[in-house]
């Protein structure tokens, strides 16, 4: 991450650090993982034009159907057996009917259903309303026919008297009817229209999905035959058919020319799919109330001015057209996209192989290759802490690392083993430059100075052996950090060793490195011996940890630092012991060494002098050891530079499982060239170098943050929002099926009885359907002139006011210019229209058809998920007859009836029910479908929710409620034409049906994989801020992170060094 602290870092660029492992296996595993993301990449991007920019389609429906059937008495055209519908993207084909003619408002006996057969009076219950009854009970038990008596009703009479459709249909020649569909899209993003038919059409054409694939007009028989139905047999009880149309449109420019005669025919359409749906099975448990009908009726007025009326129930097929798709064209901001997001498979390969190579660390995956290439993968970053601390035995081959609060002595505490990264060269570099460029020391005029110095009186005296002690030559002390000794167990004490003596305590050694760092520094110097003793220190600590970058945190045995003071000692005698956070004695740099000299390597690290070039076998053998350093890694005079291929380059360290045959070079450059150029292309692993702080703080910081991604990425994305599947809509079709009676008495219509076919208006409908619950009546009106509605704009005293020929917003016909008499006491203008005008100014409350409330719908909901070819609808197979019969939707004990009654699904919704009857309103029922179609299909059952739609609030009480008008018309023997006009209130009831489906995919499941894994850069990047930021080491840790490497033109051009 940059690190903005001044306008010259604007100029500087940061890259991550690569390890080339020689592997064939790592790079042939590397190359498959690349190829198979590559491979799914293309497939994905090919397959769903993820280059492409989307829009959905805009489309508009409209339907004629031609068509004439003839019965045994009767012609049926397509004004009747057409059923206008209140929905805009469906029609309705009667196929079947049970008509009952002549019924007058009356007595008669019921129907024989269960409930209303009797033997007597007794048996039936006076005022009684029961939702499958056709009226009200008298309390009379009557003859129905000779064998069978029934409670008399007093209803529409005579009573339905068929149950059962008849067979076979009585329009079934209806399935030569055709129809013309006429589909206009639109995608407004592109600004693209079309439609399903070219203005060349052959009007006479018919659908045929090899001759004729493009017309648009289709047989009845042919569209059921299209999805294996008989439409004899659908015709008996009616069903429910989807026509689908699905716009799949390519706007590429480049790609019109393929599709040139669906251009002609279809104005720039690429392609048109015109599917059927069929959504009535045979399953056994589709039975329950199959098929679909509704009830209406046809009204007359006799010469008595009594209303009679002819009751149809109508069995059909209702076609519903579902027009869907979307369009593409091609954007290079999409593909951006596209490419941006999958950018992070690819580094899947990266993720899996750097945890094959991290899992050596696993008890169950040691090897050490892997450990081989883990350590040149990762490296250690140390910070300074007061509770790390380092420690090595002479007796034993490790590193011991404590990471605490010290109770008790150094020495007997146990810690964590380590291994430790050694520094760039070899540890004996310096110690064989010293003894090999003697005459690089200076020589020393005195043979007593070869000595080392002793402060005056000083000998090293005996003293008490601490307990913790097990070489006999550690010191006692307070401090619990400096209680540590050079072994773990008995025995001689490594002071007493000669390559003790070579390497720590040899004043030659010391002074050479001492002047390697200051070439002018003046060995006769007061303070000489606290730079020498210091000197040895560090030379002690590279010896047996290999590292200078734990110089802050190693501790030197107790036996160790007393030697090197008895050899160098303080002028005045006096030692400050360890400083705080280091093992080092304070000294003339501080409390140990810190700053920018703890990060430098104290001896393998120092460039060769020209006339020490050479090296011993010994040397050339350890650095060729596993510790050693890469050619690549190694100073530039470790290695001798020629003008080869990268190849040649290599370091000659043995690397597991490298091939014998690949030591051996090409005949010639140019082979060896393309030889190692190809070896590296496939049998090579690049891997950044990953740099480990060892901080508790920054540690908490980073796995906090992966565990807050991970948790979003399983919780949220994987287990909450199912980011493993694919996902589809639901397409839904839905029938509805009132049952119930109310009887009313009023001064204008008398006792009365309304059933379905008088308060459900109009008798069908798309997803929706309307009770009325309030009505204001005008009676007998006939075309005439009489008196207008007085409103402010209408009241007159004289004709003046009134003008001929206006006709106001609000206004019941067009004015005459004349003023007359509304009442006794109120004129108004006089119109030509509908008389006597509607006075809707008095509404009746309560509700006319307060008893509403207790009729009952059944929904009947058939849905289908296309993507997965899944079908299901809300009458589960679980239900009965017997059981939907009897049951009544309750949230609790019915949660899957599909029958409801009207007040509960008011109440649900938080209203009341009789205030809402008397202006109306607008209730949603909404069925919810979310199914997982990994789980078996008994999982996917419907919920059901109610809420008021329309809005109810005080402060908004324009226009409440919800109405509208329509009429009955008669015509006497005269051949006048009279109406009887309806303002009806009432509930419209709109089934709302919606849900998604869920299945395993492979492709989301890799999406969601890949985003996941991007989200943990996330976590570099906040710990990279506190790093390099917000901790007080922070410029150490920068140091670590970051290897500058200057410009090479600023020195292109220059000269480097002296020339001799």
């Amino acid at each position: 991450m940059a690190a903005f602290c001044s306008l010259k870092n604007l100029c500087e660029y940061e890259t991550s650090k690569v390890v080339r492992f020689q592997s064939i296996s790592y790079g042939s595993l590397k190359w498959s993982f690349h190829m198979f993301v590559f491979l799914y990449v293309c497939y994905v991007l090919v397959t769903d034009k993820r280059y492409q920019e989307k829009d959905s389609v805009i489309s508009s429906v409209h339907t004629k159907v031609k068509g004439v059937a003839q019965t045994d008495s009767r012609i049926w055209d397509t004004a009747e057996y057409t059923i206008p519908m209140q929905g805009i993207n469906s029609f309705f084909v009667i196929t079947n009917i049970i008509m009952t003619e002549k019924q007058l408002q009356s007595n008669c006996p019921e129907y024989p259903i269960a409930k209303a057969v009797c033997s007597s009076d007794a048996s039936c219950e006076k005022g009684r309303m029961d939702p499958q009854s056709n009226g009200i009970q008298t309390g009379r038990c009557v003859k129905y026919n000779a064998t069978i008596k029934t409670c008399e009703v007093s209803a529409w009479c005579p009573v339905e008297s068929m149950k059962g459709a008849p067979v076979p249909a009585i329009l079934r020649s209806a399935e030569n009817f055709t129809v013309l569909i006429k589909n206009n899209i639109h995608f407004p993003k592109f600004n693209h229209t079309a439609r399903n038919f070219s203005p060349k059409l052959n009007i006479s054409c018919t659908f045929n999905k090899i001759t004729a694939p493009g017309c648009p007009i289709f047989q009845l028989g042919d569209i059921l035959q299209a999805t294996g139905e008989n439409f004899s047999e659908m015709a008996i009880q009616g069903g429910i058919m989807g026509i689908e149309i699905n716009w799949d449109c390519n706007l590429d420019k480049w790609f019109r020319h393929c599709s040139h005669r669906a251009v002609v025919q279809f104005s720039l359409l690429n392609a048109l799919k015109v599917c059927f749906l069929m959504t009535k099975r045979r399953d056994k448990w589709f039975r329950q109330y199959p098929g679909y009908n509704f009830r209406f009726a046809k009204y007359y007025k006799l010469a008595n001015e009594k209303e009679e009326r002819t009751l149809i129930k109508a069995y059909g097929i209702r076609f519903d057209i579902l027009v869907f798709g979307t369009a593409g064209r091609f954007n290079i901001f999409e593909l951006v996209v596209y490419i941006g997001s999958v950018l992070s498979y690819f580094g899947l390969a990266q993720f899996i192989i750097d945890f094959l190579i991290t899992s050596y660390t696993y008890p169950c995956c040691k090897s050490p290759i892997k450990e081989y290439y883990f350590r040149r993968k990762c490296e250690s970053a140390l910070g300074p802490k007061w509770t790390l601390m380092y420690v090595s035995y002479v007796d034993e081959p490790h590193i011991i690392l404590v990471d605490k609060l010290l109770r008790t002595s150094l020495q007997n505490v146990k810690g964590e083993i380590v291994q430790l990264q050694r520094d760039a060269g070899d540890f004996t570099d310096t110690t064989k430059l010293a003894a090999q460029c003697p005459d690089r020391v200076p020589a020393l005029a005195k043979a007593h100075e070869l000595q080392p110095l002793k402060s005056k009186g000083q000998t090293s005296a005996t003293h008490d052996r601490p307990s913790w002690c097990c070489c006999g030559k550690c010191h006692q002390t307070q401090a619990f950090r400096e209680q540590l000794c050079c072994r773990r167990r008995e025995g001689s004490c490594i002071t007493t060793s000669a390559l003790f003596e070579q390497l720590v305590l040899s004043r030659s050694t010391l002074e050479f490195i001492l002047l390697y760092k200051e070439p002018l520094l003046d060995l006769n110097t007061e303070t000489l011996n606290n730079r020498l003793r210091h000197c040895a220190y560090k030379q002690y600590i590279h010896w047996r940890f290999g590292s200078a970058e734990v110089e802050s945190s190693a501790q030197i045995p107790s036996c160790c630092r007393w030697k090197i003071r008895e050899t160098y000692p303080s002028e005045d005698g006096q030692y400050t012991g360890l400083g705080r956070k280091d093992g080092l004695e304070a000294g003339p740099e501080g409390p140990g060494v810190v700053g920018p000299r703890a990060a430098a390597p104290i001896g393998g690290a120092l460039p060769h002098p020209p006339r020490c070039q050479s090296r011993s076998a010994a040397g050339r053998k350890m650095e060729g050891g596993p510790d050693s350093q890469p050619a690549a890694a190694r100073p530039w005079w470790h290695v001798r530079r020629q003008q080869l291929p990268s190849s040649a380059l290599r370091p000659a360290e043995p690397s597991p499982r490298r091939p014998a045959a690949a030591a051996a070079a090409a005949a010639t450059p140019a082979t060896a060239m393309a030889s190692g150029a190809l070896r590296s292309f496939l049998f090579e692993y690049d891997t950044p170098r990953i740099v480990l702080i060892r901080s508790r703080k920054v540690g908490l910081v980073n796995r906090a943050v992966q565990l807050a991604i991970l948790a979003y990425v399983i919780g949220w994305v994987f287990v909450w929002e199912k980011g493993y599947q694919e996902m589809d809509s639901v397409v839904s079709s839905v029938t509805t099926k009132v049952k119930g009676v109310a009887v009313t008495n009023t001064s204008e219509l008398g006792p009365r009885v309304w059933d379905v076919a008088d308060y459900v208006i109009p008798p069908q409908g798309e997803n929706a359907l309307f009770i009325m619950t309030n009505l204001i009546i005008t009676l007998n009106q006939t075309q005439g002139y009489c008196p207008e509605l007085p409103d402010n704009t209408t009241v007159c005293n004289s004709s003046k006011p009134c003008a001929a020929g206006y006709i106001g917003t609000h206004s019941n016909g067009v004015q005459t210019g004349k003023c007359r008499k509304y009442s006794t006491s109120v004129e108004t203008c006089e119109i030509f229209g509908w008389c006597p005008v509607e006075n809707d100014t008095r509404l009746p409350k309560p509700a006319f058809l307060k008893d509403a409330e207790n009729f009952t719908i059944l929904v009947k909901n058939n849905i289908w998920y296309p993507k997965f070819n899944f079908a299901k609808r809300n009458i589960l197979p679980s239900i009965n007859s017997t059981y939907l019969k009897n049951c009544i939707y309750d949230s609790k004990t019915d949660p899957f009836c599909p029958i409801f009654r009207v007040h509960q699904i008011v109440e649900a919704a938080g209203q009341n029910f009789q205030e809402m009857a008397v202006e109306g309103g607008v209730m949603g029922v909404q069925i919810n479908w979310n199914c997982d179609l990994d789980k078996s299909a008994s999982y996917c059952v419907p919920r059901y929710t109610f809420r008021r739609l329309d809005n109810k609030d005080s402060d908004h009480n324009v226009s409440p409620g919800y109405n509208f008008r329509f009429a009955k018309y008669f015509r006497d023997a005269s051949g006048t034409e009279s109406r009887t006009l309806i303002k009806a209130y009432g509930i419209r009831f709109d089934i709302m049906v919606f849900g998604k489906a869920g299945k395993f995919d492979i492709i989301p499941t890799m999406i969601n994989i890949g985003s996941g894994l991007a989200l943990f850069g996330v976590a570099t990047v906040l710990c990279d801020i506190v790093v390099l930021y917000c901790m007080k080491k922070r410029y150490y840790y920068r140091e670590k992170k970051y290897k500058y490497v200057e410009d090479y033109e600023l020195g292109s051009n220059g000269t480097y060094g002296t020339q001799s």
